[in-house]
């Protein structure tokens, strides 16, 4: 059941941004200020959420419009896509040894690396690699490393909060989140991705811009981590095929074979996304087969995700015991074209990645999900805000 709003109070509009006609309302203290930075991402969500919406099976509509209408915790709207036109299609894996979770965890105490790997498009992977790194930074591992990540994020700061300026996965809540709790525990966070000045000439075959990229990857975790620590204890967070020690029975041009090459440290590699979802719960895969041929990993483990289920358009994994469904106030639904409406916590400014994120359309009656707190939640178009922000506090 989605809970009442309690509602404090309604902001008024940051006299940067624009205002429906006859929104203003008295001036409040403080109002809300739109982050230019922050917009400028929101009006890429919504080219992207539109061009998906009119076209489910395009092309983009299977990369960055996918990768976008899942940041916009609209992860439903991806049945759209017709599994035909899949860039990535799923294998049929056997159940392995059950509990993925667990025996990842007890496998990595003979390990220094991890790394783990997911589809960029699927939050869910973001989310079982969360419950991972908080089991494996409580057993020992002292550093996460993540592709997702930009210089800025691993910027030292006052607060522990992740800022759009983080990175582009990260502005996931659900990673953005994880971050700001690795921050505030003290763990190292470790930014490796090709710099501009590492990347293959622009007319260079995409085989030699895959080599450029691995092999910056591989030296710049060298130079961040192993040259100074090399017995230093890390989860490396990849996407897709970075992941791959071999392909083929043969050692892979992948990053983690080159990292493992060249500091001679076997990882405990892990991949999440080539099967089928199946069952309630994360288990190790068996046998794998693709096309109905069998498959030979090039990791140590292979896991199958579970099926996604959804409650009024929202996938339950994202919820808790401690979460609440909070509907989004009516004033901020929208009743003509896209709106993104944005849950943050009360004090955060809008350079922050919000709590909860959640594209709508008119006539949708979708919820937030939600912790116990003060928040302030605001509803935008591609030029700033649509309406007056209103504060709500949810209760336990």
């Amino acid at each position: 059941m989605v809970r009442a709003l309690l509602v404090a109070s309604a902001l008024t509009l940051a006299s940067c941004a624009s205002q429906a006609p006859g929104q203003q309302g008295a001036a409040a203290d403080p109002p809300y200020v739109v982050s230019e930075e922050m917009q400028d991402a929101r009006r890429e969500y919504l080219q992207h959420a539109g061009a998906f919406l009119a076209d489910p099976g395009s092309d983009t509509s299977r990369g960055w419009h996918q990768q976008t209408i899942a940041l916009l915790g609209r992860e439903d709207l991806q049945a759209l896509i017709p599994e035909s036109t899949n860039w990535f299609p799923k294998s049929d894996c056997a159940e392995g040894a059950g509990d993925a979770i667990g025996e990842i965890v007890r496998r990595a105490e003979a390990y220094s690396v991890v790394i783990v790997n997911e589809d960029h498009a699927v939050p869910q992977h973001r989310g079982v690699i969360a419950g991972l790194v908080r089991e494996l930074t409580a057993s020992g591992f002292t550093h996460y490393a993540a592709e997702a990540m930009y210089p800025d994020a691993v910027t030292p700061r006052d607060d522990h909060a992740t800022r759009v300026s983080d990175g582009w996965y990260t502005q996931d809540p659900q990673l953005a989140a994880l971050l700001a709790e690795l921050r505030a525990a003290g763990t190292t966070l470790v930014q490796y991705e090709q710099r501009p000045e590492q990347r293959a000439p622009d007319d260079a075959s995409m085989d030699e811009s895959i080599n450029a990229r691995e092999e910056a990857q591989a030296n710049n975790l060298i130079e961040a981590v192993f040259a100074r620590a090399p017995e230093t204890r890390i989860i490396i967070h990849v996407g897709h095929a970075h992941v791959y020690e071999m392909v083929n029975g043969q050692p892979s041009v992948w990053m983690a074979a080159r990292l493992k090459a060249k500091t001679g440290i076997d990882p405990l590699t892990i991949d999440l996304t080539p099967c089928k979802p199946g069952g309630a719960a994360p288990v190790l895969a068996g046998e794998v087969t693709f096309r109905g041929n069998p498959w030979a990993p090039g990791t140590d483990l292979v896991a199958r995700m579970p099926v996604v289920t959804f409650t009024s358009n929202r996938p339950d994994y994202r919820r808790s015991a401690e979460t609440q469904d909070i509907a989004v106030p009516e004033a901020l639904r929208p009743v003509s074209g896209l709106a993104i409406i944005e849950a943050r916590r009360a004090g955060e400014g809008d350079e922050i990645v919000p709590s909860d994120r959640l594209l709508l359309r008119p006539g949708e009656e979708i919820p937030l999900i939600l912790m116990p707190g003060d928040y302030v939640v605001v509803a935008f178009g591609a030029e700033g805000l649509l309406e007056r922000p209103v504060q709500l506090t949810v209760t336990r």
